[in-house]
This record gives structure tokens, C-alpha cells and sequence, in this order.
């Protein structure tokens, strides 16, 4: 754990490349002959003819100041959080990227490109292994599937027309979503269909505190019926 190691692509052969014992080893990346990852707050690559790491020295030209240890709040870069339907994970979104991680352990695993598009309302799907998220990879916002372990190709749903995304709840039981958007409408998009529906649309402000029935067949939301006053309506919800 928190090392560079390596396997076949079926998963034999688990070998273990460095021992570093204070901090973990993240974020590799290869040209196809060595490895660059950091540790702490220092570089190293790892050549694979001689099996061996080193610490890579770097000089730091910009002011004092900006190379002072900057201690972040959290809660200012985290969009959004959900718990795996088993409760064990959690599904984050931070600065425009897609995270899963374990409660208490385990490592944190990031789905996407690292910086090819901004992604936020990250959202578990019913089989607790794949999530489903909000992604500007077309140059507008659309619909991305990721399996967690990394194996499946990401699912990309493009053509939906969505609008820009306030939130977003997923189907109890289905692979359905329901979501609202900045054009006031409530929208049910069946993602194995690809098809949508609207559900309601406000003339006065945005649909909020929505969510489906226990069983699925229904969705209750509030709605604003004028610039003064909104109700709680009930949907029928199928697309």
C-alpha cells in the first residue's frame, strides 16, 4: 500500500517496485520507459531496467511566499458528496473532478481525464458500481457513466440537451435520473434509452427538493406557482 507496484493484465504477478515509508507514491505517469510520481512534496522516477527509485532535484525560482505551506479548507473546493448505497464509500466531486474512496481506508480513485473537462453531482447508480456525473466534455453539459474499478469504458452520453445542471437524484431501483436545470424544468433521463422527459417547468424559478418515491413510480418536487408562492406536486415518473 502506498507504493508503485505492477501485474499482468489479469491480475498475476503482484510485484512491488518502491518502499517508501513515510508518504504514499501518487499520481504516475510514464513515457513508456520510466516513471514519474511524487511523494510528500518531492518528484521521483522509477526506472524499471534497474528496478530502482530516485528523488528527482528541482529548484524553485518563484517568490518565498508562494512556496510556504498552504493549509486548505476543504469544505471550500468540495461540491458535492454521496454515500455508496452499502455505505462503505463515498462519491466526491472537488474542483471539477470525479472521486470514490473507502470511509475508513483504502485509496482515493479518480474517473475521467484529469483535466479534459469539468465534472460535478457525482451520483451512485443502484449497482453501487458505477457512478453517474455532470460533464462539460462536449463543450456543453451532458451525462458521463464511470465504473469505479476502472475496467469499463466510460460511458459518454452526448445529444441529450440537459441545460446547465443544479441537481440531480438518481432512480431507487432503475437506471433512470431525475434532474432539474437553470431553464426551470424537471427532466427524467432513462440512461439506457437515452431518451428524456420533461416533467414540469416553472415559469418563475427553478424546481428544488426533489426526490423519487421508495418504489420509483413517482417523484415529488416543489414548484413555484408564482413570484410569491409554491406548491409540493407529485409526478408520475416514467420517460
Amino acid at each position: 500500500v502506498g507504493n508503485l507496484w505492477s501485474c499482468t493484465p489479469t491480475g498475476k504477478g503482484l510485484k512491488r517496485h518502491t518502499h517508501h515509508e513515510d508518504f504514499y507514491a501518487r499520481h504516475p505517469a510514464t513515457d513508456g520507459r520510466r516513471v514519474v510520481y511524487h511523494a510528500g512534496a518531492d518528484l521521483f522516477v522509477f526506472d524499471p531496467v534497474t528496478n530502482s527509485s530516485a528523488r528527482i532535484e528541482m529548484e524553485y525560482d518563484s517568490p518565498r511566499t508562494q512556496r510556504q505551506r498552504k493549509f486548505v479548507d476543504p469544505a471550500k473546493y468540495l461540491d458535492s458528496f454521496e454515500p455508496h448505497p452499502q455505505g462503505h464509500l463515498l462519491a466526491l466531486g472537488t474542483r471539477g473532478k470525479c472521486f470514490t474512496m473507502g470511509n475508513w481506508e483504502g485509496p482515493v480513485l479518480q474517473h475521467g481525464d484529469a483535466d479534459a473537462a469539468r465534472r460535478r453531482l457525482t451520483r451512485w447508480l443502484n449497482d453501487g458500481k458505477r457512478v453517474v456525473v455532470v460533464s462539460d466534455a462536449d463543450g456543453e453539459e451532458t451525462l458521463e457513466i464511470h465504473t469505479t474499478d476502472g475496467f469499463a469504458k466510460t460511458t459518454h452520453l452526448s445529444g441529450l440537451g440537459i441545460g446547465r445542471v443544479i441537481d440531480m437524484r438518481v432512480h431507487p431501483k432503475a437506471d433512470q435520473i431525475a434532474l432539474s436545470n437553470h431553464r426551470n424544468e424537471l427532466l427524467l433521463v432513462d440512461l439506457k434509452s437515452r431518451k428524456t422527459r420533461v416533467l414540469d417547468k416553472s415559469a418563475w424559478s427553478q424546481i428544488a427538493g426533489f426526490d423519487w418515491s421508495p418504489d420509483g413510480r413517482w417523484i415529488a418536487y416543489s414548484c413555484a406557482l408564482s413570484q410569491h408562492t409554491s406548491a409540493i406536486q407529485i409526478g408520475r415518473a416514467h420517460v
